[in-house]
């Protein structure tokens, strides 16, 4: 069996790595899985913290979300291990599964931006940890 991961938002939708007019890459989430792009994703424990990255597979290359100063970027990258500004810090949101993402490079939140010029919603960083996007991760097997 294959293992296929994909990273979910709280409303039943998936996290897609999409080609948007004008912007390139972009993090974004689709309502069916079959649009959604398989993940990997590297778990640590740092300071007691539990700290996640992820990487979504695209056109046979591995593309992880990275902060740089105050933005969310798309990096095409094989092994983020020793590399902080890819990893992310899982926050219990005390909502059954689910949890959130806080940069461990600047504290800011993983969130949603719904831009009416944009036919997707796409994700973007957040100081309010009120507008966290609320995500869990599920697991299936292919032949």
């Amino acid at each position: 069996m294959v293992h296929k991961s994909f990273l979910k938002v709280k409303e039943g939708h998936f996290v897609a790595v999409k080609r948007i007019s004008g912007a390139g890459l972009e993090l974004c989430v689709v309502e069916l899985k079959n649009q959604a792009s398989s993940v990997k994703i590297w778990r640590r424990e740092k300071e007691t913290k539990n700290q996640i990255a992820f990487s979504f597979l695209r056109d046979g290359d591995d593309y992880s979300p990275k902060v740089k100063e105050k933005e969310l970027q798309l990096e095409r990258i094989a092994d983020v291990s020793g590399h902080e500004p890819y990893w992310f810090e899982k926050v219990d949101l005390k909502i059954n599964e689910h949890y959130g993402l806080r940069s461990v490079v600047n504290g800011h939140y993983l969130s949603q931006l719904e831009d009416g010029t944009k036919e997707t919603t796409v994700f973007c960083l957040s100081e309010d940890s009120q507008a966290c996007a609320e995500l869990t991760d599920e697991l299936t097997e292919e032949a």
